[in-house]
């Protein structure tokens, strides 16, 4: 099986951590940015070869796959810019449903395979699960391929390259986007960071020291995160001591 020649347009920090995993993993991987990019410089710095997106008539054909890493409101305008030289059937991956469901792109380029790889991890954690050959935990979608045989062929090779090597989950773009949405908007980025600071800032305030606030307040909630995790949420409630569920208790009183 001959390894899979890719193109990542964009090379901010999640764009940097597949373009780093697939190419140790012997891919075969350009990076696409436009004409002056402020990414250009470290994309050259990590070794990798660098097409301007505005003029790539002739380099779009030799590509297995697009991958477009860049924010999602960039992905229309993006698509507009490489169309005329894409090959029908071209497979465009994804890592978050949202421009697809938002602005209907499997519908206005109804012609290309729109494929959804979307890892569960943020950027920095992948690159460490990866350098420590810890699966990093994903969802996929081909409802939208040209191709089924050849796209969830695709999508292995990719996984396996980025270092997604645990079981995928099969899903749709619009159930990623809704799930991926609700949970960064109702606890991963904001009642979550947001409890943890305000505990934190409440323990420095009244005269604790900030290194024993710290390790209270973000240490161990990465350790409370690690055993929910691990045991479930039914188990973790039976562990725990009754000091710590009192805040629980008078919280659903």
């Amino acid at each position: 099986m001959s390894l899979l020649k890719l193109l990542i347009i964009g090379h901010g920090s999640q764009a940097q951590v597949w373009a780093s995993n697939l190419k140790n993993s012997n891919f075969d991987v350009s990076i696409g940015l436009r004409s002056g990019s402020k990414n250009t410089k470290s994309a050259k710095e990590n070794g990798h070869n660098v097409i301007d997106i505005n003029n790539m008539q002739k380099y779009c054909p030799e590509f297995d796959s697009i991958i477009i890493l860049t924010p999602d409101h960039t992905h229309n305008e993006i698509l507009d810019t490489i169309y005329p030289c894409v090959k029908t059937g071209q497979s465009i991956i994804y890592a978050h449903g949202y421009s697809v469901i938002k602005d209907s792109l499997h519908i206005k380029y109804q012609d290309l395979s729109h494929l959804l790889l979307a890892p569960k991890a943020i950027a920095s954690e992948m690159a460490d699960l990866y350098a420590n050959q810890k699966p990093i935990p994903a969802g996929f979608s081909l409802e939208y391929s040209q191709n089924l045989s050849n796209d969830f062929e695709l999508i292995q090779q990719v996984s396996q390259g980025v270092g997604m090597t645990a079981k995928l989950i099969q899903t749709s773009f619009l159930e990623e986007t809704q799930c991926d949405l609700f949970s960064e908007q109702t606890i991963l980025c904001s009642a979550l960071p947001f409890l943890i600071k305000k505990s934190y800032d409440t323990l420095v305030q009244n005269g604790i020291s900030r290194e024993l606030a710290f390790l209270e307040c973000c240490l161990e909630s990465k350790y409370i995160i690690n055993t929910l995790i691990k045991i479930g949420f039914t188990q973790f409630f039976e562990v725990i001591s009754p000091n710590a569920l009192i805040g629980a208790e008078k919280a659903t009183d």
